[in-house]
């Protein structure tokens, strides 16, 4: 007779294994240690954890390695990976425990796998050459590790916003690899450090021609985003670089689909699988997926959660993840791709030891104790309705989102809810929420099959439908040829796997979209007298957000003291990219110097507010606060 509780009790240890191995590196090959957390910040992440956090592949390939190995800058012979170079893009140098230099900067990744099947990055470029070249992608931590300087000290945060500059990047990335294939001294160059012993005229040929058809391709999907918005530092429309690319892997007649032209923070994202909704505009669902009690209670504090990893399968689709939509006649209609199921659940489960950090006092300066009771009082009068306090060692509580429509027209009836928790109007910058509700593209192999978790068996994917329609058909479809993957690692994290129809997005009623032939203005306009509960924006624990500037969704705010400014007394410009910190307003610092090269503004040459950037909302009556208020309010947003 089965005995339950050796059966939970050998569940529960390969699940311990399986993380163990995962720490361990054995399933991430090329894997090269980080820099340690400082201890002051109190994280609950060791050295060796941040290690696999920080070069762990999800399945991303921008690049066969030695290619970006031997890759020149576009103007001048140095080399792409040049520390000082990728440093002035934003990339955190990667460093080990003990201080040596790494090659790839703090979440570019290598990525080992057969590629014999993938469609637009399983090409040779000699002769004899295998199937399981090395390439090189990114993963969470490129845009989740945060680095503050104050003086001396440095400080990596965790799961903070990084300061990637990644349409800057791109450019200069798509620049070296044209300059390499036009330039014959460049390519020479290239030519000798890619083929090593193999370099023979025919192989020359052979990689100039693929480096020619993998340039046309990277280059064709950073134009379908293409946008006139100047990011700057920490800041991308990910979920418009996410749709293009979904849309043009279903039918590249998709390929000016919408420009990404609304560029958000990236969000910190510990206590991320708390969370009932994810993304700024909670288009995400991240409830977990539902199974026995006793499995839950007895084998894993971390369930293994099929939502989760269909959420974070978008992810890597959208940053360079390979997809061959002409597999489709794999086993329950799946596509091949490159995603790492492994590496995508041990991750996210990851984030259920992650802590916001703690403000170091050490480093940045004592709280003062009288102020943060104050404004303890103050926040818990006026923030407490939104911000639900949540402590730094809870890891385990649900957190409800509350979401704040775009304008008063977007809040809808409560038969529309969708599950999610509505506030009073943001009043913020619409580019985001109004860009995604209104993303509509061709649906190509998707077209007539029944979207995931449709309301009804009778809808069907139409021949052009939304984005979230066309993102969540995709990942099924990924995740249905990993069925195996996805067995082998629930077993071992538990007994079982739920339906493969859990994936991002949650179940949603369909809704309607407004036509993508409309000007920005045109569609902004309809956007936002349209009752849509995604037409909205998340407000959550307010836990380690001293570490996360600049603020608002946008990053148009450039420290917490003039986001309790009313908007019209917020400045205008500043800059970013510097990682030197203001500890009394609590932001970076805003002058331009060298190493805070980026001119942000948030209004047009006619100081008329520029779409994307506007730092307009989140004012709940501040001009009722006094400075001694503003000041008290600091200090306790510096405790959490």
């Amino acid at each position: 007779m089965l005995n339950l509780d050796d059966l939970r009790g050998g569940l529960k240890a390969a699940r311990h294994a399986l993380m163990a191995v995962w720490l361990a590196g054995l399933i991430i090959p090329g894997a090269a240690r980080a820099q340690p957390a400082a201890d002051l910040l109190d994280q609950g992440w060791t050295p060796e954890f941040i290690q696999r956090w920080s070069y762990a592949s999800q399945g991303s390939r921008l690049m066969p390695m030695s290619w970006l190995r031997a890759l020149e800058q576009a103007d001048k012979p140095a080399p792409f990976l040049d520390r000082a170079f990728m440093a002035s893009l934003g990339y955190l140098p990667g460093e080990s425990a003990d201080g040596t230099p790494l090659e790839l900067p703090i979440g570019f990744a290598i990525d080992s796998q057969d590629s014999g099947n993938f469609a637009r990055t399983g090409f040779t470029w000699f002769a004899g050459q295998g199937s399981s070249e090395d390439w090189v992608g990114m993963n969470c931590a490129a845009c989740h590790t945060g680095q503050i300087t104050f003086g001396a000290a440095t400080l990596r945060v965790q799961g903070a916003p990084g300061r990637g500059n990644f349409q800057v990047l791109m450019e200069q990335l798509i620049a070296a690899l044209a300059a390499t294939r036009a330039d014959n001294a460049k390519f020479t160059r290239f030519a000798a450090a890619v083929l090593g012993s193999n370099n023979s005229a025919a192989n020359r040929n052979t990689l100039r021609n693929a480096l020619g058809t993998h340039l046309q391709w990277v280059q064709k999907v950073e134009t379908t985003s293409r946008s006139g918005l100047r990011y700057g530092f920490g800041r991308l429309d990910a979920i418009g670089h996410i749709l293009n690319k979904v849309a043009l892997l279903l039918d590249e007649r998709n390929a000016a689909a919408r420009p990404a032209d609304a560029p958000v923070s990236y969000p910190q994202i510990w206590n991320a699988p708390q969370h009932d909704f994810v993304q700024w505009n909670g288009i995400a669902g991240n409830q977990p997926t539902s199974t026995p009690t006793w499995i839950l209670s007895s084998i894993s504090d971390s369930p293994f959660d099929i939502g989760a990893l269909g959420r974070n399968a978008g992810e890597v689709i959208g940053v360079f993840g390979d997809v061959n939509t002409a597999s489709r006649g794999l086993f329950l209609g799946g596509v091949r791709s490159s995603l790492n199921i492994r590496n995508l659940v041990l991750m996210e489960q990851a984030l259920d030891r992650l802590r916001s950090p703690r403000w170091p006092e050490t480093v940045l300066g004592p709280i003062d104790a009288a102020a943060r009771q104050r404004g303890d009082e103050l926040f818990d009068a006026r923030c407490k309705t939104c911000h639900a306090p949540l402590a730094r060692d809870d890891l385990t509580s649900r957190i409800t989102a509350q979401m704040a429509p775009a304008t008063a027209k977007n809040r809808p009836a409560p038969a529309d809810l969708r599950g999610r928790s509505v506030t009073g109007p943001s009043l913020t910058d619409p580019a985001m929420v109004c860009n995604t509700a209104t993303f509509q593209a061709r649906s190509g192999f998707l077209a007539g099959t029944q979207p995931v978790n449709s309301p009804t068996p009778s809808v069907r994917v139409q021949a052009v439908d939304s984005g979230e329609v066309l993102l969540s058909g995709l990942v099924r479809a990924a995740l249905v040829s990993k069925v195996r993957e996805i067995g082998e690692t629930a077993v071992a994290l538990r007994f079982g796997f739920d339906a493969m129809d859990v994936v991002m997005p949650r179940p949603q009623a369909r809704r309607t979209t407004v036509s993508p032939s409309l000007a920005p203005q045109g569609r902004d306009d309809r956007c936002l007298s349209t009752p849509n509960v995604l037409i909205a924006y998340k407000a959550r624990p307010l836990n380690g957000i001293w570490a996360t500037a600049p603020y608002l969704h946008n990053g148009s705010v450039i420290s917490l003291y003039e986001l309790l400014l009313p908007p019209d007394q917020r400045r205008k410009t500043f800059f970013t990219g510097t990682s030197r910190f203001d500890p009394r307003n609590v932001g970076f610092v805003p002058d331009q110097a060298a190493d805070n090269p980026f001119r942000f503004s948030t209004v047009d040459a006619t100081g008329r507010p520029l779409r994307g950037n506007s730092n307009a909302g989140h004012d709940y009556g501040n001009a009722q606060l006094t400075e001694q208020n503003r000041r008290d309010l600091v200090e306790y947003l510096k405790s959490l």
